[in-house]
């Protein structure tokens, strides 16, 4: 008896691990980061489940923001798991940043708990819209995302709403769990159809059967159970729009399941993407797996789609009548010089960078730019001119200003330099040697720089190049990365090419969806070569954007005609989601005197209309545009005007109406 007493109590320690295993729960979550408040353990369900949901939320919101939500659901077969996982950090976090109220929600993880916990997710929906004034939501736009497990249970919450069965009762009666969209994350689609598979993910047919631990009952005989548990029978043309984002490695989800689930999409015509990555297995975030990179970036992916489908009555396309409303009294002289360009600082000041006499130099505000300092040389050149100065104020606090480096004396090479400062523009440094080097000759130069500072860190740098083409006239895009502030750079890779073309004067900027976009004037495939603007769009992998690809959008303005030149670009987004894009037009060859436009676009930087001119018909060069924090738009030009020349500013709002200037 004491010996068989022993042997079952070996037992339950010995299973005490598995079942422990089964319904982990994390304790606590690491710190937020920057941008990001988190609320943990806030209560979703009825008073006494122990299942909670955590909330990452946008920080520093007006108080008059509504932000779109997504819930987000974790795997771990159906009964293990928690929202405190480091996958669902790191997905909460980067959508919160993106400007998402996200709810990483804790379900019954009970064996045989079907549907009640399709019910917790669901209530998970119904909780963000019942208490949306209380956390800042726009309840009319509220998506799903999930992995594995929770990648099934995303689908399930967004195609059987309104089916009677799979509806919970309590604790929200009467609230909608509708949503707008889904993201599955390796997620099991048809129970019926899954399948084991070979240690390179490729289905052997032996049927998997992991969904019995939820399901109660085996697959044989209750084939209608596990059909009705499955999100494939349930698509049909109202389905809401899915992304489908799948390892081909994959050895617990077959990747076939993926396939499947977008083939039955296609056929009803629902919206959809697929995303197969290469050689990767199971359970990856937006960035890792198996603890490295993957080969492509998927918070790109994964927030253009949200915000397409969440976003959009947020920021929606401008109506033909929008317009910018130029404000004439505000028209004023900052001082001599061309090529502006105009920073907000962190401490409130305005900086304007300009290049007069060969030399790049600053001015700096205190008043929101009623006046302007005396200007401060910020960089020379010993053998030419330092010229299209673009400055970057780094999270780091220090400014940098890149320029072009532009020989006279036809032995020294053009170059893209870099200076710095570390007191708001008031004194510089200049980094000991070029960031690049061209040719000495003029036809094989490269120009026009401009940098922009992603989120992580990295600072991308991008100028026009035609040293990579000395036979012929092409020009791409080049672009340089650093991730020491300046201190260090990769080598230089074409971002942008065009073959006969030549991409010219990019103008990088990070949307508030988080997708990079890059404005260049392009030649397109006009036959007049008249150069336009051209939004090119990043890839997660950095490949080159070359011409006829899908992220190189030519016809950025609406209704342009061929014949017009319209370069010079530059590019700035609102608050309020719309982009504006400036540019200098005129006839093409010869140009008949460029005039400064400016144009309204989405915020996808698209479909941009209502062409306004800031200075009416007065010719100008090198525009460009800054967004003041109250929305004022601030345009620039190197012009003469009332016998001054130099640089000039007018200040205007977005406005509806026909009165274009």
């Amino acid at each position: 008896m004491r010996r068989s007493w022993c042997c079952i109590l070996i037992a339950l320690v010995l299973a005490a691990p598995l079942c422990a295993q089964t319904t982990k729960r994390a304790a606590k979550l690491p710190p937020a980061p920057a941008g990001v408040v988190i609320q943990q353990n806030v209560t979703y369900l009825e008073p006494q489940r122990a299942e909670k949901l955590d909330l990452y939320l946008p920080a520093d919101r007006p108080k008059d923001v509504r932000s779109p939500a997504i819930v987000l659901i974790h795997g771990g077969g159906w009964v293990g798991g928690d929202k405190a996982s480091g996958r669902e950090f790191e997905i909460g976090a980067t959508l919160a940043k993106a400007g998402y109220v996200v709810a990483s929600i804790n379900y019954t993880l009970e064996r045989g708990n079907w549907p009640s916990n399709l019910f917790d997710c669901k209530n998970g929906v119904r909780f963000l819209r019942k208490n949306s004034e209380t956390y800042q939501i726009d309840g009319k736009h509220i998506g799903v995302i999930g992995g594995s497990a929770g990648g099934h249970l995303a689908l399930m919450v967004a195609y059987t709403t309104d089916v009677a069965d799979l509806e919970p009762k309590s604790p929200y009666p009467g609230v909608s769990d509708a949503v707008n969209c889904v993201v599955d994350m390796y997620g099991i689609t048809d129970l019926l159809t899954r399948s084991k598979t070979d240690d390179k993910g490729n289905a052997i047919g032996t049927p998997g059967d992991k969904a019995a631990a939820m399901l109660k009952d085996e697959r044989e005989g209750h084939e209608d159970l596990w059909k009705s548990a499955s999100p494939v029978t349930y698509i049909n043309k109202h389905t809401p729009p899915t992304l489908i984002l799948h390892g081909t490695a994959d050895t617990t989800v077959n990747r076939d399941q993926a396939t499947e689930l977008e083939a039955k999409l296609k056929e009803a015509g629902v919206e959809h993407e697929i995303h197969m990555i290469p050689a990767i297995g199971h359970t990856f975030d937006f960035q890792t797996w198996n603890h490295k990179p993957l080969p492509q970036d998927l918070r790109p992916v994964a927030v253009r789609f949200l915000n397409q489908h969440l976003k959009s009555s947020a920021f929606p396309a401008p109506r033909a009548e929008v317009n910018i409303d130029w404000n004439p009294l505000t028209l004023r002289y900052l001082g001599p010089g061309g090529y502006p360009r105009m920073i907000a600082l962190k401490n409130g000041a305005t900086l304007l960078s300009c290049e007069e006499r060969g030399r790049a130099v600053v001015r700096r505000s205190e008043d929101d730019g009623k006046t302007w300092s005396d200007a401060i040389e910020a960089a020379r050149s010993n053998d030419g001119a330092a010229v299209n100065p673009q400055p970057l104020q780094l999270r780091s606090g220090t400014i940098v200003l890149i320029y072009n480096d532009r020989p006279t004396d036809h032995k020294s090479p053009y170059a893209i330099c870099m200076t710095s400062s570390s007191d708001g523009g008031r004194t510089w440094s200049p980094r000991p040697d070029p960031i690049y080097t061209a040719d000495s000759d003029r036809k094989n130069g490269c120009w026009e720089p401009a940098a922009v500072q992603r989120p992580a860190g990295e600072i991308d740098l991008f100028f026009a190049n035609e040293s990579p083409y000395r036979e012929s006239d092409e020009q791409e895009i080049s672009v340089m990365r650093s991730t020491d502030d300046g201190a260090s750079w990769s080598d230089a890779r074409s971002f942008s090419f065009r073959k006969g073309g030549r991409d010219g004067m990019p103008v990088p900027l990070i949307l508030k969806s988080g997708e990079l976009v890059v404005v260049v004037e392009d030649t397109g495939d006009r036959k007049t070569r008249a150069l336009q603007p051209t939004i090119l769009h990043s890839d997660p992998r950095d490949t080159s954007v070359i011409g006829g690809s899908d992220r190189r959008r030519t016809a950025a303005i609406h209704s342009l005609d061929e014949r017009l030149y319209a370069g010079a670009p530059y590019i700035a987004q609102l608050s309020t989601g719309e982009t504006i894009l400036s540019c200098q037009t005129g006839l093409w060859m010869g140009r008949a005197g460029p005039r400064p436009a400016l144009f309204v676009g989405d915020a996808t930087a698209s479909q941009f209309k209502a062409a306004t001119k800031p200075f009416e018909e007065k010719q100008g060069e090198w525009n460009s545009l800054f967004v003041r924090d109250d929305d004022t738009i601030v345009a620039l030009i190197g012009t003469e005007i009332d016998h001054k020349s130099g640089v000039w500013a007018i200040d205007g709002r977005l406005a509806s109406g026909d009165d274009s200037r």
